[in-house]
């Protein structure tokens, strides 16, 4: 029989736990410690070797604010379980320190996550039918949180952007696997899923996204004129787009409608949103509320304060039943700070533009555009509160950032 391979079995594990996250995060703390066990083999063989990476620290420190922040916490129950979900903040930076003497892929790591999509897709698909069977309408039963019920719909649409791009760039690359037979398929329904999800931020950044790809192919072939042309028509364009999308029309009109209203006269608009309440005119609400708690709280509430703290000053406003809703920031930087203060999102930024940073020295795509997903979707959702982001964004930016390293070590030996 032949010999295990420690190089393949650390690759395609990577991969299972890329594919099984989508579709059963439950069981992340079980893949997790199969893959401290692998770890430990690695180190023991002399496959892996202890090596600290900057930004791997910067997000252990973050983890290591949140435990003080319990110390000041007026719910220990709360507290303790923010320290528990948090706990991938110290776990993967551990587990990826180790860096092993050959050069690692993200193939296998990209087929887990197509794969893994693609099933929670199905999945998705196959609860809008029962709903849509039991009698309500395509929209309530094949959109939003309906056809993403295992991840909110925001965080699944980024699961497949990322899956979709990174392929795209690993077929460009001539990767083993990547072939157009399955990845023209999969783009189109990944395409359809991310729409279904309906996440206005989503849509945004894919607009954005694919804007800078055709300014650039259009500077690299057509020169600067054409490139400040189409630089000054894309914005007209993109609300032209939002305008007329489908499913999007509505939600970005009433965005807009919000964001006037608010700009004249925030404290009235506040005050005015104690009935019905939009999502987006929710975030301004929150916003407002977070930011002038910051002011009152520079160095933090403390750890599983945040909510306390919110229901309080929407109550003040006499938002009763906004406040009942106990939404959070809905901004990850808002969030961060009002926990744990100015040194928390100190650390947050830190690991950010460290992890940015690494990216760009070492030319690696696919890290930078996991990082640039988290930082613009921070700006409308807590990312790093659920599940979800906690553990996608943890795993995903530690190994690439090990992948870095490798490939550093590669090109200067």
């Amino acid at each position: 029989m032949r010999k295990l391979n420690f190089e393949k079995v650390f690759h395609w594990y990577m991969g299972f736990m890329s594919m099984v996250f989508c579709f059963a995060p439950k069981l992340i703390a079980i893949l997790l410690a199969v893959f401290a066990v692998l770890i430990g083999i690695g180190y023991v063989k002399k496959q892996l070797t202890f090596a600290f990476h900057r930004p791997n620290g910067w997000l252990a420190l973050l983890y290591v604010a949140y435990l003080i922040g319990i110390l000041f916490t007026n719910h220990p129950d709360i507290a303790a379980g923010y320290a528990e979900n948090k706990l991938s903040f110290l776990v993967f930076p551990l587990l990826f320190s180790f860096k092993p003497n050959f050069q690692l892929r993200t193939h296998e790591l990209l087929i887990g996550l197509v794969i893994g999509t693609s099933v929670a897709s199905l999945l998705g698909i196959w609860n809008g039918i029962q709903l849509y069977q039991a009698g309500n309408s395509f929209l309530a039963s094949f959109t939003t949180s309906f056809i993403s019920p295992i991840h909110h719909p925001s965080y699944f649409a980024m699961l497949l952007l990322i899956a979709a791009v990174g392929s795209i760039w690993a077929f460009r690359d001539m990767a083993k696997w990547f072939n157009s037979a399955w990845l023209i398929p999969y783009c189109i329904f990944a395409f359809i899923m991310f729409t279904l999800c309906m996440s206005l931020a989503g849509i945004v950044f894919l607009f954005i996204l694919l804007t800078c790809f055709i300014l650039r192919w259009i500077y690299l072939r057509f020169g600067k004129l054409r490139f400040y042309i189409v630089l000054v028509l894309s914005p007209l364009v993109f609300f032209a787009t939002l305008s007329n999308l489908p499913g999007i029309n509505t939600d970005f009109q009433n965005t807009k409608r919000a964001v006037v209203t608010y700009v004249k006269d925030p404290v009235q608009f506040i005050q005015s949103k104690n009935g019905t309440i939009s999502g987006n005119e929710a975030r301004l609400v929150m916003w407002t509320v977070s930011v002038q708690e910051i002011a009152k709280h520079p160095f933090g509430v403390g750890t599983g304060n945040v909510d306390e703290c919110l229901t309080k000053s929407l109550e003040n406003y006499g938002l009763n039943a906004l406040a009942e809703k106990q939404y959070n920031p809905h901004n990850q930087f808002f969030q961060t700070t009002l926990e744990i203060g100015i040194l928390g999102l100190l650390l947050l930024l830190f690991f950010l533009f460290s992890a940015l940073k690494v990216a760009w020295k070492t030319k690696n795509k696919l890290l930078l555009l996991v990082i640039v997903t988290l930082i613009f979707n921070s700006l409308f959702e807590s990312m790093l509160q659920r599940q979800t982001g906690i553990v996608f964004y943890s795993f995903w930016i530690c190994f690439l950032i090990l992948v870095s390293s490798t490939k550093n070590q590669t090109n200067r030996s």
